[in-house]
């Protein structure tokens, strides 16, 4: 499963993984989605880091709200995350969103 993360530092992202100082909410988790517009994770930029896992742990980490799956948005700990690299880097200056 790929899943999408929008950016300002996607280059650094690609060299180190996932750190703390790159989650703007803190904690040891990265927001992620299944959509590649990019609008529901990540700070924005003009970087989308590309993450590939297998589904059954994609699966596992489906963001949950007040006990409701939220389907597309994922929320998936570094340690876990950076375990896939390398990541797939694009520059875009233009999303769909936008």
């Amino acid at each position: 499963m790929k899943l999408y993360h929008r950016t300002t530092e996607g280059q650094k992202i690609a060299e180190e993984g996932f750190a703390v100082c790159h989650i703007p909410q803190g904690g040891d988790s990265v927001w992620l989605c299944s959509s590649e517009d990019g609008t529901r994770a990540g700070k924005g930029g003009d970087w989308m880091v590309i993450v590939t896992l297998p589904d059954d742990v994609a699966e596992r980490y489906v963001y949950e709200r007040e006990g409701d799956r939220i389907e597309g948005l994922y929320e998936i700990p570094q340690a876990v995350i950076n375990g896939y690299m390398p990541f797939e880097l694009e520059f875009r200056r233009e999303f769909p969103d936008r």
